[in-house]
Protein backbone atom coordinates (compact mmCIF):
# COMPACT_ATOMS: atom_id res chain seq x y z
CA UNK A 1 0.00 0.00 0.00
CA UNK A 2 1.42 3.32 -0.77
CA UNK A 3 -0.81 6.43 0.17
CA UNK A 4 0.02 10.23 0.18
CA UNK A 5 -2.40 13.13 1.97
CA UNK A 6 -5.54 12.76 0.18
CA UNK A 7 -5.18 9.86 -1.93
CA UNK A 8 -4.05 6.64 -2.14
CA UNK A 9 -3.05 3.69 -4.80
CA UNK A 10 -4.11 0.20 -3.52
CA UNK A 11 -4.58 -3.22 -4.39
CA UNK A 12 -6.87 -6.44 -2.29
CA UNK A 13 -4.46 -8.62 0.09
CA UNK A 14 -7.31 -11.13 0.05
CA UNK A 15 -10.79 -11.65 -1.04
CA UNK A 16 -13.23 -9.21 0.88
CA UNK A 17 -16.93 -10.20 1.20
CA UNK A 18 -18.62 -7.02 0.42
CA UNK A 19 -21.99 -7.92 1.10
CA UNK A 20 -24.33 -11.08 1.13
CA UNK A 21 -24.00 -11.66 -2.64
CA UNK A 22 -20.44 -9.75 -4.09
CA UNK A 23 -17.63 -10.54 -2.86
CA UNK A 24 -14.37 -8.29 -3.80
CA UNK A 25 -11.34 -10.70 -5.01
CA UNK A 26 -7.50 -10.24 -4.19
CA UNK A 27 -5.36 -8.20 -6.89
CA UNK A 28 -6.87 -5.22 -8.81
CA UNK A 29 -5.63 -1.64 -9.08
CA UNK A 30 -8.29 1.24 -7.17
CA UNK A 31 -7.39 4.56 -6.19
CA UNK A 32 -8.89 6.31 -3.61
CA UNK A 33 -9.39 9.10 -1.89
CA UNK A 34 -8.76 10.05 2.07
CA UNK A 35 -10.30 12.90 3.99
CA UNK A 36 -9.51 13.67 8.45
CA UNK A 37 -7.64 10.53 8.02
CA UNK A 38 -10.83 8.81 6.80
CA UNK A 39 -11.64 6.50 3.48
CA UNK A 40 -13.97 8.73 1.49
CA UNK A 41 -14.26 6.68 -1.94
CA UNK A 42 -12.23 4.87 -4.75
CA UNK A 43 -12.35 3.81 -8.60
CA UNK A 44 -10.41 1.53 -10.59
CA UNK A 45 -10.29 -1.98 -11.27
CA UNK A 46 -10.83 -4.86 -9.26
CA UNK A 47 -11.58 -8.36 -9.51
CA UNK A 48 -15.28 -9.36 -7.90
CA UNK A 49 -17.66 -12.57 -7.91
CA UNK A 50 -21.47 -11.91 -8.02
CA UNK A 51 -22.71 -15.04 -5.71
CA UNK A 52 -21.32 -18.27 -7.37
CA UNK A 53 -21.98 -17.73 -10.89
CA UNK A 54 -20.61 -15.03 -12.17
CA UNK A 55 -17.03 -13.87 -11.87
CA UNK A 56 -14.93 -11.09 -13.60
CA UNK A 57 -13.38 -7.57 -13.56
CA UNK A 58 -14.75 -4.41 -12.91
CA UNK A 59 -14.62 -1.15 -13.50
CA UNK A 60 -15.44 0.87 -10.62
CA UNK A 61 -17.09 3.97 -11.15
CA UNK A 62 -18.44 4.79 -8.12
CA UNK A 63 -16.85 2.93 -5.22
CA UNK A 64 -17.40 3.91 -0.96
CA UNK A 65 -17.17 2.29 1.71
CA UNK A 66 -20.71 0.36 1.53
CA UNK A 67 -21.74 0.48 -1.80
CA UNK A 68 -19.88 0.27 -5.32
CA UNK A 69 -21.26 0.72 -8.73
CA UNK A 70 -19.26 0.25 -12.09
CA UNK A 71 -19.16 -1.55 -15.53
CA UNK A 72 -17.93 -5.60 -16.02
CA UNK A 73 -16.57 -8.32 -17.97
CA UNK A 74 -17.43 -11.15 -16.25
CA UNK A 75 -17.60 -14.87 -17.21
CA UNK A 76 -20.60 -17.02 -16.02
CA UNK A 77 -19.41 -20.14 -13.64
CA UNK A 78 -22.62 -21.52 -13.48
CA UNK A 79 -25.87 -22.63 -14.83
CA UNK A 80 -28.30 -20.05 -13.75
CA UNK A 81 -32.28 -20.41 -14.14
CA UNK A 82 -33.68 -16.85 -14.99
CA UNK A 83 -36.73 -15.80 -16.52
CA UNK A 84 -40.83 -16.53 -15.86
CA UNK A 85 -41.02 -20.11 -14.20
CA UNK A 86 -37.56 -20.92 -14.45
CA UNK A 87 -37.64 -22.66 -17.51
CA UNK A 88 -34.67 -20.54 -19.30
CA UNK A 89 -31.38 -21.35 -17.77
CA UNK A 90 -28.19 -19.39 -18.87
CA UNK A 91 -24.87 -21.79 -19.37
CA UNK A 92 -21.86 -21.56 -17.76
CA UNK A 93 -18.65 -20.22 -20.06
CA UNK A 94 -20.57 -17.29 -21.68
CA UNK A 95 -18.47 -14.04 -21.48
CA UNK A 96 -20.69 -11.53 -20.46
CA UNK A 97 -20.45 -7.74 -20.06
CA UNK A 98 -22.40 -6.54 -16.29
CA UNK A 99 -23.91 -3.50 -14.71
CA UNK A 100 -23.61 -2.95 -11.29
CA UNK A 101 -25.53 -0.42 -9.32
CA UNK A 102 -25.10 0.11 -5.53
CA UNK A 103 -23.79 -3.51 -5.20
CA UNK A 104 -26.77 -5.29 -7.32
CA UNK A 105 -26.50 -6.35 -10.30
CA UNK A 106 -28.41 -4.22 -12.86
CA UNK A 107 -27.83 -5.72 -16.33
CA UNK A 108 -25.74 -8.04 -18.78
CA UNK A 109 -25.20 -8.04 -22.09
CA UNK A 110 -23.29 -10.04 -25.20
CA UNK A 111 -23.59 -13.70 -26.60
CA UNK A 112 -25.16 -15.69 -23.80
CA UNK A 113 -25.59 -19.41 -24.00
CA UNK A 114 -28.95 -20.91 -23.12
CA UNK A 115 -30.99 -23.75 -22.55
CA UNK A 116 -34.87 -23.80 -22.54
CA UNK A 117 -36.78 -26.77 -20.87
CA UNK A 118 -33.70 -29.14 -21.10
CA UNK A 119 -35.00 -29.87 -24.83
CA UNK A 120 -33.72 -26.61 -26.94
CA UNK A 121 -30.56 -24.92 -26.54
CA UNK A 122 -28.71 -21.71 -28.46
CA UNK A 123 -27.27 -18.83 -27.84
CA UNK A 124 -28.74 -15.21 -27.52
CA UNK A 125 -27.56 -11.71 -28.04
CA UNK A 126 -28.76 -9.17 -25.39
CA UNK A 127 -27.98 -6.10 -25.94
CA UNK A 128 -26.22 -4.53 -22.92
CA UNK A 129 -27.88 -3.63 -20.36
CA UNK A 130 -30.84 -6.49 -19.90
CA UNK A 131 -32.41 -7.56 -16.52
CA UNK A 132 -31.77 -11.43 -15.97
CA UNK A 133 -35.30 -11.98 -15.53
CA UNK A 134 -36.36 -10.20 -18.67
CA UNK A 135 -33.69 -11.47 -21.36
CA UNK A 136 -34.91 -10.61 -24.62
CA UNK A 137 -33.37 -10.87 -28.14
CA UNK A 138 -32.98 -13.24 -31.25
CA UNK A 139 -31.86 -16.76 -30.55
CA UNK A 140 -29.94 -19.86 -32.69
CA UNK A 141 -30.95 -23.14 -31.39
CA UNK A 142 -30.44 -26.83 -31.61
CA UNK A 143 -32.46 -29.63 -30.01
CA UNK A 144 -30.45 -30.87 -27.18
CA UNK A 145 -32.68 -33.88 -26.56
CA UNK A 146 -35.80 -35.24 -28.82
CA UNK A 147 -38.91 -33.30 -28.05
CA UNK A 148 -42.87 -34.92 -27.63
CA UNK A 149 -44.45 -32.22 -30.04
CA UNK A 150 -47.75 -33.73 -29.50
CA UNK A 151 -49.86 -36.35 -31.41
CA UNK A 152 -47.46 -39.11 -31.84
CA UNK A 153 -45.02 -36.30 -33.24
CA UNK A 154 -41.47 -36.90 -32.31
CA UNK A 155 -38.55 -34.01 -32.82
CA UNK A 156 -35.78 -35.32 -33.29
CA UNK A 157 -32.45 -34.06 -31.23
CA UNK A 158 -30.05 -31.65 -33.76
CA UNK A 159 -31.29 -29.18 -36.09
CA UNK A 160 -31.24 -25.66 -36.98
CA UNK A 161 -33.63 -23.29 -35.33
CA UNK A 162 -33.94 -19.64 -34.78
CA UNK A 163 -36.51 -17.97 -31.94
CA UNK A 164 -37.44 -15.09 -29.72
CA UNK A 165 -36.69 -14.88 -25.88
CA UNK A 166 -39.13 -11.51 -24.88
CA UNK A 167 -38.77 -11.32 -20.84
CA UNK A 168 -37.36 -14.32 -20.12
CA UNK A 169 -39.48 -16.39 -21.97
CA UNK A 170 -39.13 -18.38 -25.42
CA UNK A 171 -42.11 -16.86 -27.23
CA UNK A 172 -41.40 -18.45 -30.86
CA UNK A 173 -39.55 -20.57 -33.18
CA UNK A 174 -38.99 -21.58 -36.47
CA UNK A 175 -36.01 -23.32 -39.00
CA UNK A 176 -35.24 -26.59 -39.63
CA UNK A 177 -35.65 -30.30 -37.79
CA UNK A 178 -36.15 -33.46 -38.30
CA UNK A 179 -39.60 -35.91 -36.54
CA UNK A 180 -40.96 -38.96 -36.51
CA UNK A 181 -44.54 -39.76 -36.37
CA UNK A 182 -45.47 -43.16 -34.56
CA UNK A 183 -43.30 -45.77 -35.75
CA UNK A 184 -43.63 -45.80 -39.78
CA UNK A 185 -42.85 -41.97 -41.10
CA UNK A 186 -39.50 -39.78 -40.80
CA UNK A 187 -38.80 -36.57 -42.40
CA UNK A 188 -37.47 -33.45 -42.42
CA UNK A 189 -39.45 -30.00 -41.69
CA UNK A 190 -39.05 -26.16 -42.26
CA UNK A 191 -41.13 -24.84 -39.29
CA UNK A 192 -42.61 -21.70 -39.52
CA UNK A 193 -41.71 -18.94 -37.29
CA UNK A 194 -44.84 -19.67 -34.42
CA UNK A 195 -45.27 -20.85 -30.71
CA UNK A 196 -43.64 -24.09 -29.13
CA UNK A 197 -47.79 -25.25 -28.49
CA UNK A 198 -48.22 -24.62 -32.41
CA UNK A 199 -45.57 -25.51 -34.77
CA UNK A 200 -46.57 -25.69 -38.44
CA UNK A 201 -44.63 -25.93 -41.47
CA UNK A 202 -43.84 -27.94 -45.03
CA UNK A 203 -42.28 -31.30 -44.76
CA UNK A 204 -40.60 -34.20 -46.97
CA UNK A 205 -41.57 -37.34 -45.09
CA UNK A 206 -40.55 -41.50 -46.14
CA UNK A 207 -42.58 -44.18 -45.25
CA UNK A 208 -39.99 -46.66 -42.92
CA UNK A 209 -42.55 -49.24 -42.50
CA UNK A 210 -45.18 -50.50 -43.88
CA UNK A 211 -48.44 -49.16 -42.29
CA UNK A 212 -52.29 -50.28 -42.85
CA UNK A 213 -53.54 -46.29 -43.32
CA UNK A 214 -56.95 -47.34 -43.54
CA UNK A 215 -57.84 -51.18 -43.11
CA UNK A 216 -57.20 -52.64 -45.16
CA UNK A 217 -55.48 -50.06 -47.49
CA UNK A 218 -51.52 -50.18 -46.51
CA UNK A 219 -48.98 -48.32 -48.23
CA UNK A 220 -45.44 -50.00 -48.10
CA UNK A 221 -42.44 -47.23 -48.85
CA UNK A 222 -42.86 -43.85 -51.16
CA UNK A 223 -41.64 -40.51 -50.29
CA UNK A 224 -44.05 -37.24 -49.48
CA UNK A 225 -44.58 -33.96 -48.94
CA UNK A 226 -46.95 -33.31 -46.43
CA UNK A 227 -48.88 -30.52 -44.06
CA UNK A 228 -46.99 -30.24 -40.49
CA UNK A 229 -48.94 -29.43 -38.18
CA UNK A 230 -48.36 -30.44 -34.03
CA UNK A 231 -52.30 -29.60 -33.51
CA UNK A 232 -53.03 -32.69 -35.90
CA UNK A 233 -52.40 -36.47 -36.23
CA UNK A 234 -50.06 -36.22 -39.59
CA UNK A 235 -52.22 -39.54 -40.60
CA UNK A 236 -55.27 -36.64 -41.20
CA UNK A 237 -52.98 -34.04 -42.49
CA UNK A 238 -52.66 -33.14 -46.24
CA UNK A 239 -49.82 -34.60 -48.29
CA UNK A 240 -49.08 -35.34 -51.76
CA UNK A 241 -46.89 -38.70 -52.67
CA UNK A 242 -45.53 -41.62 -55.04
CA UNK A 243 -46.28 -44.43 -52.57
CA UNK A 244 -46.20 -48.17 -53.01
CA UNK A 245 -49.33 -49.82 -51.81
CA UNK A 246 -51.20 -52.75 -51.21
CA UNK A 247 -55.13 -53.74 -50.73
CA UNK A 248 -56.06 -56.55 -48.54
CA UNK A 249 -52.90 -58.58 -49.77
CA UNK A 250 -53.78 -59.10 -53.17
CA UNK A 251 -53.75 -56.05 -54.96
CA UNK A 252 -50.67 -53.62 -55.17
CA UNK A 253 -48.24 -52.06 -57.42
CA UNK A 254 -48.06 -48.02 -57.01
CA UNK A 255 -49.98 -44.51 -56.61
CA UNK A 256 -49.93 -40.88 -57.38
CA UNK A 257 -51.57 -39.62 -54.85
CA UNK A 258 -53.78 -36.43 -55.84
CA UNK A 259 -52.78 -33.21 -53.58
CA UNK A 260 -54.95 -32.83 -50.84
CA UNK A 261 -55.15 -36.02 -50.06
CA UNK A 262 -54.69 -37.76 -46.50
CA UNK A 263 -53.93 -41.36 -45.64
CA UNK A 264 -57.74 -42.07 -44.20
CA UNK A 265 -58.83 -40.23 -47.67
CA UNK A 266 -56.23 -41.02 -49.83
CA UNK A 267 -57.00 -40.29 -53.47
CA UNK A 268 -54.92 -40.95 -56.65
CA UNK A 269 -54.49 -42.81 -60.32
CA UNK A 270 -52.86 -46.19 -59.36
CA UNK A 271 -50.78 -49.22 -61.77
CA UNK A 272 -50.75 -52.44 -60.17
CA UNK A 273 -50.63 -56.32 -60.25
CA UNK A 274 -52.34 -59.05 -58.58
CA UNK A 275 -50.28 -60.68 -55.57
CA UNK A 276 -52.13 -64.06 -55.53
CA UNK A 277 -55.44 -65.14 -57.03
CA UNK A 278 -58.68 -63.56 -56.34
CA UNK A 279 -62.88 -64.23 -56.51
CA UNK A 280 -64.63 -61.97 -58.16
CA UNK A 281 -68.47 -62.51 -58.69
CA UNK A 282 -67.50 -66.79 -59.34
CA UNK A 283 -64.55 -65.60 -61.67
CA UNK A 284 -60.93 -66.10 -60.23
CA UNK A 285 -58.56 -63.44 -61.20
CA UNK A 286 -55.13 -65.18 -61.54
CA UNK A 287 -51.64 -63.11 -60.67
CA UNK A 288 -49.96 -61.17 -62.25
CA UNK A 289 -51.36 -58.96 -65.30
CA UNK A 290 -51.14 -55.54 -65.54
CA UNK A 291 -54.23 -53.01 -64.23
CA UNK A 292 -55.08 -49.48 -63.53
CA UNK A 293 -56.78 -48.39 -60.33
CA UNK A 294 -58.36 -45.51 -59.24
CA UNK A 295 -57.96 -45.12 -56.01
CA UNK A 296 -60.55 -43.38 -54.01
CA UNK A 297 -61.01 -42.85 -50.19
CA UNK A 298 -58.21 -45.10 -49.72
CA UNK A 299 -59.77 -47.85 -51.63
CA UNK A 300 -59.71 -49.08 -55.15
CA UNK A 301 -62.93 -47.72 -57.00
CA UNK A 302 -62.16 -49.25 -59.83
CA UNK A 303 -60.02 -51.35 -62.43
CA UNK A 304 -58.81 -52.49 -65.60
CA UNK A 305 -56.58 -53.82 -67.77
CA UNK A 306 -55.06 -56.70 -68.45
CA UNK A 307 -55.63 -59.72 -66.47
CA UNK A 308 -55.42 -63.79 -66.55
CA UNK A 309 -58.47 -65.45 -65.27
CA UNK A 310 -60.18 -68.66 -65.17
Amino acid sequence: LQARIGSLTAKLLADKAWDDKMTLKRGGAATGTVANNEFQSFTGEVNWQYEQWLEGSMNVTVGKETSISGTASATIKEAKQVGEGGKLEIQRGSSVQAKVTNNALDGVGGDIAWKYEDWLKGTVTVPPYAQLDKISGTVSATLATNKDAGNEITLIAGGNVRGQLENGSLTKIGGMVEFRYQDWLKGSVTLDDGPLDHMVGKATAAITKRKEVKPPFTVVEGNLQVDFDTKKSLAEAPFSANLVWEYEGWLGGSVTVDAGSTFANLNGDAVGVLKQEKILNDVTLLRGGNVRVKVVASAPDSFGGDLNWK
